[in-house]
């Protein structure tokens, strides 16, 4: 009991159990049981080939991401010297991370999509600027001699595509 409590101050772990090859809690840092894994059958065949298993555990609210390690107390390992650590951590400070990253990726988006359509627009109207500049006098606002000129090429292929 000692030594998991001293791994779960380390860790900063929610919660370290110990269970014997059956998957059932011989010791625990908490007083309440353990909830049973998913896949009793999936982590054992891990356990049994010395590799770690792992899952999101959802008690009501709140989510636990659970690992359970294989360890053997044993030089020469039976199946009867099996024993695996399970250790909790909260998901929490993660679903934090994971609202802000979305947050900040959501309001660069905005800022880069309203930087663009502002940019269009000020093109759009510096080139209407720029046409009126061309096509019509400053002084009078009146069409001037390059639009008669452009609006009567622009006739003439009118009356050359009817005829």
């Amino acid at each position: 009991n000692n030594i998991l409590a001293e791994m779960k101050n380390n860790e900063a772990a929610l919660r370290i159990v110990l269970l014997n090859r059956n998957l059932e809690t011989i010791v625990s840092t908490e007083n309440s049981l353990s909830e049973p894994l998913p896949s009793i059958k999936d982590a054992k065949e891990a356990l049994g080939k010395n590799n770690e298993y792992s899952f999101v555990n959802e008690s009501g609210e709140n989510h636990y991401f659970e690992v359970v390690v294989p360890i053997n107390l044993e030089e020469d390992v039976t199946d009867d010297d099996m024993y695996a650590l399970s250790i909790s951590y909260s998901l929490e400070e993660t679903t934090r991370q994971i609202r802000n990253i979305s947050f900040f990726g959501l309001t660069a988006l905005i800022l880069i999509y309203g930087l663009m359509f502002y940019i269009m627009i000020s093109t759009f109207k510096k080139n209407e600027n720029l046409k009126r500049a061309a096509y019509f006098s400053e002084l009078t606002g009146l069409p001037n001699k390059l639009y008669l000129e452009k609006y009567l090429e622009s006739d003439l292929e009118k009356e050359r595509l009817i005829v």
